[in-house]
């Protein structure tokens, strides 16, 4: 009975563990650069907020490179957070999980749709 409480309770831990990174992997391309700034352009920043971290994709393995400033709905400005010369069209990706919102209780959908507004912001 005893080895069949052990294995019982290895099992579900080990299914807990599978949920553990369960993250949809969002392709975004660089759009423009500045001395200062990346902007990345998605297909939607859903579930996306300000802070998140923004990755490239280095030999399978995602490393994190740049940090979400302000959002619209389909861009974000960035701060770079390696010594990397970015280049537009550069892929870079976001790890989102799913359903998920920001700590605030927001679906990560931006205030403003319009990018010069948050390049506006950002300069400011």
């Amino acid at each position: 009975m005893k080895h069949v409480l052990s294995t019982l309770v290895l099992l579900l831990a080990g299914l807990h563990l599978l949920g553990q990174d369960q993250h949809e992997i969002r392709e975004g391309k660089v759009s423009f650069v500045t001395s200062q700034s990346v902007y990345v352009k998605f297909p939607s920043m859903e579930r996306m907020a300000a802070g998140d971290t923004l990755f490239l994709k280095e030999g399978g393995n995602y490393v994190p490179a740049l940090q979400i400033k302000n959002l619209s709905s389909i861009s974000c400005v960035c701060t770079p957070l390696v010594a990397k010369e970015f280049r537009v069209s550069d892929a870079v990706y976001a790890k989102v999980a799913p359903g998920a919102s920001d700590a605030a209780g927001r679906t990560g959908r931006p205030e403003s749709d319009s990018l010069s507004e948050v390049a506006a912001v950002a300069a400011a």
